[in-house]
């Protein structure tokens, strides 16, 4: 599976389920939480995604990620979101 492909999974995963922390897009990518850091800051960098700080009382804050507006524009229309879901169950059923 190539980055892109990669990048476009985590952005549709954020769009379904709304605000994700780090270990949820590595769980629903099958993959380490160091290696989706690293599409993470990708799509960070692109202006797609954006993260915000939870402050806890005590222990290091925690982050959120949410899809920024740029990022909703990505998948412009219906038959985009319709493939990519097409692609990723294929994806899922090599997998097995």
């Amino acid at each position: 599976m190539n980055e892109t492909s990669t990048e476009n999974r985590i952005i549709l995963f954020i769009k379904e389920k709304g605000p994700v922390t780090l270990q949820e897009i590595a769980d629903n990518l099958g993959i380490t939480k160091m290696g989706a850091y690293k599409h993470v800051t990708q799509l960070e960098r692109k202006g797609l995604i954006s993260r915000k700080v939870i402050k806890k009382e005590v222990g290091r804050p925690s982050y959120v990620f949410n899809v920024t507006e740029s990022g909703k524009l990505y998948f412009t229309n219906s038959d985009s979101l319709i493939l990519l879901k097409f692609l990723d169950y294929k994806y899922k059923k090599l997998c097995v």
